[in-house]
């Protein structure tokens, strides 16, 4: 019961349900509202990620040459990866196919943090950039049979670049508004040779 009474906790913490816990039930012990608050969340969890399986299973109807400039269609292996990883996610991603077959999902933070992971049949891809510096860009190739390290990673993203992590950052920074732009205009430039050799294709639409 105390392991239990721990994954509740983690739970509680770690996602965003207040609405379930703004009020307590009347008559209820602490263990009877703990399988409470568990049930509620995981309907919750679960009702997320069956949105994206259906996003998924709206990509895997897609034809070859969809978007109309020759585009890939998505085999079974791709699908059935993409559906194990979002089933295992605490967060739910944006979900996009690309062009090459593959599907891609990613998140982006309002400090302009990003990451993105493109899955493949046999490995999921993925790049990480911290507050929009793609000088600082951090790319790696997961096994697809360690498709639970995607999680793993999210989780680290979520917890490395929040708003208050970029505000000690920022603090610690004397780079004058000017000195800014233009490194931002020279690590665009950086960013993309380095992402085109590496393999990637960022297309994030439908058409």
């Amino acid at each position: 019961m105390n392991e239990f009474n721990q994954i509740v906790d983690y739970k509680l913490n770690t996602s965003d349900f207040d609405m379930l816990i703004n009020a307590v039930p009347s008559g209820r012990t602490d263990q009877q509202l703990r399988l409470e608050m568990y049930n509620r969340i995981h309907w919750v969890e679960s009702a997320k990620s069956w949105k994206s399986i259906e996003k998924i299973d709206e990509i895997a109807k897609l034809e070859n040459n969809w978007n109309g400039y020759g585009a890939m269609s998505f085999s079974e292996e791709v699908v059935c990866l993409a559906k194990r990883i979002v089933k295992n996610l605490n967060k739910q991603p944006d979900i996009y196919p690309t062009g090459r077959g593959t599907i891609q999902i990613q998140y982006e933070l309002d400090n302009r943090s990003y990451i993105e992971f493109e899955i493949f049949e046999n490995e999921i891809k993925s790049l990480e950039i911290p507050f929009g510096e793609y000088s600082e860009a951090k790319m790696r190739t997961i096994k697809a049979e360690n498709y639970e390290d995607v999680n793993i990673t999210i989780e680290k993203f979520y917890e490395q670049y929040s708003a208050e992590r970029r505000e000690i950052i920022q603090s610690n920074k004397t780079v004058s508004t000017d000195d800014s732009i233009r490194r931002w205009e020279n690590n665009i430039g950086a960013f993309q040779r380095s992402f085109r050799s590496f393999g990637g294709q960022r297309r994030f639409a439908y058409g």
